[in-house]
C-alpha cells in the first residue's frame, strides 16, 4: 500500500509539472487548430517554400525570429517574374541556378500569414525538415509560441497516430 501511494504521489507531480513546463514551438494554425507545434530549439529561422503559380518555378523565403517578432532576411527564386523587385536587400547574386537577395531584413510582426495555393505546394522548412502547407479555405498563420510541454507531447503524439 505504500508502494502505490509514492507511485501516485510520484506520478501526479510528474503531471504537475508537464502541464507547468512551458517551452517554445514554431506554431503553425490554421483557425484555431494547432497543425504543427515544432518544438524549437537555438535555431531561429525558417523558411517557406513553393512552385510559383505563373512561373511555374520554384520560390523560398528565409525568416529569422527575433524575440517574439518575425522578419524577412532574404528570398530566392529561379525567374523574374511579375511583381518581382528588380532589387531587395543589400545584396543580390545568382548561385546554382538561383537568385538571391539578402539582408532584407523586413519585419512581419509576430505573426506570418501564409495563403496556399491548389497547385503551388506550399510547406514550412525548420532544420532541414519539410511540413507541408497543403490549399486551404483559410490562411496557416505562423508564430513563435509558449505552451506546456504536456500539450506539446498531447499534439505531437495525436498527429503521429
Amino acid at each position: 500500500m505504500k508502494h502505490l501511494k509514492v507511485m501516485v504521489l510520484v506520478l501526479t507531480i510528474a503531471a504537475v509539472l508537464l502541464w507547468t513546463v512551458n517551452i517554445d514551438v514554431l506554431a503553425v494554425r490554421l483557425g484555431e487548430d494547432m497543425i504543427y507545434a515544432i518544438r524549437m530549439n537555438e535555431e531561429k529561422s525558417f523558411s517557406i517554400r513553393w512552385t510559383h503559380s505563373v512561373e511555374k518555378e520554384e520560390w523560398e523565403e528565409f525568416f529569422q525570429f527575433e524575440g517574439e517578432n518575425i522578419n524577412l532576411d532574404s528570398t530566392r527564386f529561379k525567374t523574374f517574374g511579375a511583381g518581382v523587385p528588380n532589387n531587395a536587400g543589400t545584396n543580390s547574386f545568382i548561385r546554382d541556378g538561383w537568385v538571391y537577395m539578402v539582408n532584407i531584413n523586413r519585419y512581419v510582426g509576430d505573426e506570418l500569414t501564409v495563403r496556399s495555393g491548389k497547385t503551388t505546394g506550399h510547406r514550412l522548412i525548420y532544420q532541414r525538415q519539410m511540413f507541408p502547407l497543403p490549399y486551404q479555405q483559410n490562411s496557416y498563420v505562423i508564430c513563435r509560441e509558449r505552451i506546456p510541454f504536456a500539450s506539446y507531447l498531447f499534439h505531437t503524439i495525436s498527429k503521429n497516430m
